[in-house]
């Protein structure tokens, strides 16, 4: 009896493990709020957990920065990473639950900062809420509808307003600014958790008033939503221009060169096929031996 019974119990040590490990692992994990200088790394568990980014700067690891709400178990995480530099690229390491993750898949944790560039943003806050939820393990995003650009992130306090700063878009392309108005169609999404969020769509002049905050007509309906992240552009690097095909010029008429010939005498011609052509028929002239 003892023996089967401490097969059966390593064997229920082993599992708890293992699925603990799965509900740790880090989930749509996403670059957001990227500009010069910082960038915002977020991502949910299955369960709730504490997490850290730690990144690598010169094959060295720096000190792990925690979720910007304190070091708290949760659902979902906000890290903000700041003093970085401009046109620079860095990966990462996420640890979730005690266990360090470097990638997602084949896809390694990195990004790239904007480069310094001329323009100069005029802020665009815009500010809701989140009905439904009384905790501060929420997530809200705002993306572009086209999906060209990284997505602006905030989180909510309890019972308070979510603020972000529109002004902050980014192409993926080229890292530059994009300007949007009240025509831009945007996409914001809340997140509560894996796969549990709320989606609203929609015109900048449908889902806000002229100051910026969401129309009472807005709300956000949290509840079980497997394409939340679908809204989110595939690619999160800012090297995603198109290679370009190149021109194949076509090559030069070569102009053959007359090899010299000798003739029986002993002299050295060459044929010249260059000579310039003139009409010698003058005009009015008919009779040549008149002329």
């Amino acid at each position: 009896l003892g023996l089967p019974l401490l097969v059966y119990v390593s064997y229920q040590v082993v599992q708890l493990i293992s699925n603990a490990n799965a509900d740790n692992q880090p989930r749509n994990v996403t670059m957001s709020n990227i500009t010069t200088v910082s960038a915002t790394v977020t991502w949910t568990t299955d369960s709730k957990t504490i997490g850290t980014v730690t990144l690598k700067e010169d094959g060295a690891e720096l000190s792990p920065v925690i979720d910007t709400r304190g070091n708290s178990k949760r659902y979902t995480h906000f890290v903000e990473l700041t003093d970085l530099e401009p046109s620079a690229t860095y990966t990462f390491t996420i640890t979730s639950g005690g266990t360090g993750y470097t990638s997602s898949g084949d896809v390694s944790f990195t990004f790239e900062t904007a480069p310094i560039t001329a323009d100069t943003p005029t802020p665009n806050p815009v500010y809701g809420s989140v009905s439904g939820v009384s905790t501060d393990d929420v997530l809200v995003y705002a993306i572009l509808k086209d999906k060209t650009s990284y997505a602006v992130s905030a989180t909510m306090p309890s019972g308070g307003n979510w603020i972000m700063d529109l002004s902050t878009f980014r192409k993926i392309s080229d890292g530059s600014l994009i300007i949007s108005d009240t025509n831009t169609n945007l996409v914001l999404i809340a997140v509560t958790g894996t796969d549990q969020g709320g989606i609203l769509s929609g015109a900048y002049s449908t889902l806000f008033d002229s100051n910026g905050k969401l129309n009472s007509t807005q709300s956000f309906s949290i509840g079980s939503n497997t394409t939340l992240y679908s809204y989110f552009p595939t690619s999160s690097s800012q090297d995603n221009t198109e290679e370009e095909t190149p021109v194949e010029e076509e090559p030069e008429e070569e102009v053959p060169v007359e090899e010299p010939e000798q003739s029986t005498d002993g002299r050295t011609f060459r044929i010249v096929k260059d000579l310039e052509w003139q009409d010698m028929v003058i005009s009015g002239v008919t009779d040549w031996s008149a002329g």
